[in-house]
């Protein structure tokens, strides 16, 4: 997810492993259309087993967790541990986790704008 930059700075290449790991854990995706079409089969096939509630309760508590990633993100950013890098390294750096940083904010966007849609109560 973010590109790690060849660095002397173990404490940064620690960091940035450390969260691209978390991110993967996570379920980071690169890919945009992949992620809403991965959801939309998740969706069916959690209402076909009678578990939608459980997955649902599983989503929500995936954008708690994605909320606490992008804390983890900009407290890297804040860390100053950019800095160390040479200008090339620390604008790539930026490009790679702003670009990783958009895809979870739209990965969480799209979660709760469907788990909206499919759980809006059925009026009679």
């Amino acid at each position: 997810p973010i590109s790690i930059p060849l660095t002397p700075n173990n404490a940064l290449t620690s960091v940035l492993a450390s969260l691209n790991a978390r991110l993967r854990a996570w379920g980071f995706h690169e890919d945009r259309n992949g992620i809403r079409e991965s959801l939309e089969r998740a969706w069916h096939t959690a209402c076909e087993g009678g578990t939608r509630d459980e997955w649902v309760a599983q989503q929500e508590a995936s954008i708690r967790e994605a909320d606490g990633l992008l804390d983890e993100i900009a407290e890297f950013l804040g860390s100053g541990m950019l800095d160390t890098l040479s200008a090339e390294a620390s604008c790539a750096l930026w490009a790679s986790i702003t670009s990783t940083v958009f895809k979870v904010q739209w990965a969480v966007a799209v979660l709760e704008a469907l788990l909206d849609i499919w759980t809006i109560p059925v009026v009679p």
